[in-house]
């Protein structure tokens, strides 16, 4: 993905530390909800190394920004996961940007 950003052009590089996917598999197992929601669980940033403005001026350049992308340094994910810390009181909590294989 890093060699290519716009193969990931459909996923909006997004992304999902696994312990935060089995925490927020809990969190929805364990919230007080009746009936279906819509939840979206993804990192607070993109797996890309460039910000994510670039990204969508190079791939998605028609793309209207409605909310923030800037936290994580730039590198914000697309994807409005309110409803996950509203509803699931959860919110993912770990970056790749830390890890020592980068």
């Amino acid at each position: 993905m890093h060699a290519d950003p716009g193969g990931n052009r459909h996923e909006l590089w997004a992304w999902l530390h696994t312990e935060d996917a089995a925490a927020s598999v809990l969190a929805a197992l364990t919230a007080d909800l009746t009936g279906a929601h819509v939840v979206n669980v993804a990192a607070p940033d993109s797996m890309a190394f460039e910000p994510t403005r670039e990204l969508l001026a190079a791939h998605h350049p028609a793309a209207g920004i409605t909310g923030p992308v800037d936290g994580a340094d730039g590198h914000g994910t697309l994807f409005d996961t309110t409803r996950s810390r509203e509803l699931l009181h959860f919110t993912a909590g770990h970056t790749w940007r830390d890890t020592p294989f980068r």
